[in-house]
């Protein structure tokens, strides 16, 4: 078991305890975690030896960072909503419109991405 490993399964038992104000240790762990997730760097399910195998701890990660952060009022162009910001990214689109145009896509000049799940308005 390595380090990190240890670190999210010791505070995954003790999770009662972690919030806003647990040492910044964990947090820097559990920030490392989703870092490494975002990237591709783990995967929280995997096909080792053609048997799919779930990492408990990466898991675990997600669900405790959700403690560690608050919730907060977002705001989008035409609404507002209440949800964890920690998991969201805003990034600038760097496509030309006619390719968003050719997709059915609308064009803005900023989307939200969910971790990597883009959030666009399809056109119908």
């Amino acid at each position: 078991m390595s380090d990190i490993e240890k670190i999210i399964n010791d505070a995954w038992e003790n999770r009662d305890n972690v919030n806003q104000d647990s040492e910044q240790s964990l947090k820097d762990t559990i920030n490392q975690m989703i870092a490494n997730l975002d990237s591709g760097k783990v995967r929280v399910a995997e096909k080792i030896n053609g048997e799919w195998v779930t990492h408990q701890h990466i898991k675990k990660a997600i669900m405790l960072s959700f403690r560690i952060y608050p919730m907060e009022n977002l705001n989008g162009p035409y609404s507002s909503w209440y949800d964890k910001a920690h998991l969201l990214k805003v990034k600038q689109l760097a496509g030309p419109k006619k390719i968003m145009k050719k997709l059915g896509l609308e064009w803005y000049q900023t989307l939200l991405l969910e971790k990597d799940h883009l959030l666009v308005k399809m056109q119908c």
